[in-house]
């Protein structure tokens, strides 16, 4: 019973990860439409039939998105499920390995952990922390951990905190420059998650409020936050949770996904650098703040760096990757870096990502990776 229950589990994994991947190995390119200054955008007509019946609520007359990188997948909206209602539980009581990879949020009294080897198959979490509606997301063929207030900005009088109508999140099915395209339930809107705004739809060109987090191993959550919880799998889930559908994305030379002129291989990043910046820095991975970015190996080899604006890079080994081994207690341990920043005599927390060095480029081709001292 035992052993069947085992290779069911195991073929359910192999059929998920090959439709995982089949969201965007299938992809079609979209038309431009010319706008002027050298930018095309997207034009309802130029969107083949197939994708407009899935999204007959999308307001595609509204799009800031220029058709360079933009990628429709095969597979309808949804096909990687979002968590609308999740569950949790004490650390004392279950949770992943200690070197597995978590995002940890606080809001207000109220801290959580979202085991990476969870986000790997939904990509979303909508939750809400101390009454603040929050999501959690995370895109892994960009390596891109994003969470977001889900109210958009600029409520009318009388609404709590400013804010507007709060929105749920789901997995378009689409990538641009290899970077998981939400969509909002409410209108059917495109969000790019990389930059948190709108790119597609009603609220096209609306941002939303990013929120600090951190990005730790559970035993460090662990130990941290000792009555602390953790997201659970969902109830009823027939996922292998702890196997990756992406083994070996780590090792490969340049990213599939990141269908665009501007992204080079995955080891390099090259531009046209100022003053304070390398010409060219071999990294696989990024530490992102905003639109500023650093390379990791500088901030791994130092152990502890101060940057501009009062930041803080504190490297902290020993954190598994989630992209190497389809087992992930089997990966390589990539280590991580806490982002801080100095607030008189404190330590606040701030929104930071630890991207794949391709994707920066991508999304901000005139900028470099910043050096530290």
């Amino acid at each position: 019973m035992t052993v069947c229950k085992t290779v069911s589990q195991r073929i359910t994994a192999s059929v998920l990860l090959l439709f995982m991947l089949g969201l965007c190995l299938f992809c079609l390119p979209i038309k431009p439409a010319a706008m002027g200054d050298d930018q095309t955008l997207l034009r309802k007509r130029d969107i083949p039939v197939r994708i407009r019946r899935q999204w007959r609520e999308t307001d595609f007359k509204r799009t800031t998105v220029p058709e360079d990188g933009f990628r429709f997948a095969e597979a309808p909206k949804d096909g990687i499920r979002a968590i609308v209602n999740p569950r949790f539980r004490g650390v004392a009581t279950a949770g992943p390995t200690a070197q597995s990879p978590v995002i940890t949020v606080t809001v207000g009294q109220v801290t959580r952990a979202y085991p990476l080897e969870i986000l790997i198959w939904h990509e979303v979490v909508n939750d809400t922390l101390d009454g603040v509606p929050v999501a959690v997301t995370y895109s892994p063929f960009t390596n891109t951990t994003m969470v977001f207030d889900r109210r958009l900005p600029g409520g009318t009088e009388g609404d709590a905190d400013g804010a507007g109508p709060t929105l749920t999140f789901g997995v378009s099915g689409h990538l641009r420059y290899g970077n998981l395209v939400l969509y909002d339930r409410e209108s059917q809107s495109w969000w790019q998650q990389f930059t948190g705004t709108g790119i597609v739809g009603t609220h096209a060109d609306a941002a939303l409020t990013v929120l600090p987090h951190r990005i730790e191993n559970y035993g460090t959550y662990q130990a941290r936050v000792p009555d602390g919880i953790v997201l659970a799998p969902p109830y009823g889930s027939q996922i292998v949770y702890g196997s990756s559908p992406y083994a070996g994305y780590d090792t490969l030379e340049s990213s599939p996904y990141a269908v665009t002129k501007r992204a080079p291989k995955r080891g390099t990043v090259q531009s046209a650098m100022t003053d304070g910046m390398a010409d060219s820095i071999r990294a696989s991975r990024i530490v992102r703040v905003g639109t500023q970015a650093w390379p990791l190996p500088a901030i791994a080899q130092a152990g502890r760096l101060e940057g501009p604006d009062g930041l803080i890079f504190t490297w902290q080994p020993g954190t598994l990757s989630v992209l190497d081994s389809q087992i992930v207690v089997r990966s390589n341990a990539i280590g991580s870096v806490l982002v801080q920043r100095r607030a008189g005599d404190a330590l606040e927390g701030v929104s930071y990502s630890l991207d794949f060095a391709y994707a920066y480029k991508a999304f901000y081709p005139d900028r470099g990776l910043l050096s530290l001292p």
